[in-house]
């Protein structure tokens, strides 16, 4: 997971699913003021997303969220959090559809292999066709 790691600080005014981070880091994860980031506690934890604000207040390297969110986190003052941007809605769409094809494909060949193992192992030779005979 590509991202980058931002020290945290509690705000002292509540706010919610906001951050604050230095100007700097918009830049680095090539977003605008009020866009969405990720937030992961660990690379294989559930992210947080939040919106994200400059403030030429906050130190470089530093993250200030709510009381609440960084708790939610399971983090604490001082903890790194890794930031990622959010992907677009239309990227997550994409992805997920992508995903799917490849599975329908990958389901509909095991089926295929299947079905074309069972004919053959059926397929018996031909027997002579027996003839009726009057005595």
């Amino acid at each position: 997971m590509e991202g980058i790691g931002l020290k945290v600080q509690v705000r002292a005014v509540p706010s919610r699913g906001r951050a604050r981070v230095h100007e700097s880091v918009l830049g680095m994860l090539e977003i605008e003021q009020g866009d969405h980031i990720d937030l992961y506690s660990a690379p294989d934890a559930k992210p947080m997303t939040v919106s994200v604000y400059a403030d030429a207040m906050v130190e470089k390297g530093v993250i200030r969220m709510d009381t609440g969110d960084v708790e939610k986190l399971g983090l604490r003052e001082g903890s790194v959090v890794t930031a990622i941007k959010t992907p677009k809605f239309t990227e997550k769409l994409k992805s997920a559809t992508s995903k799917t094809t490849q599975s329908i494909g990958e389901g509909v060949s095991s089926v295929s292999k299947k079905i074309t193992g069972k004919q053959e192992e059926s397929e018996e030779p031909e027997k002579p066709e027996m003839q009726k005979k009057s005595v």
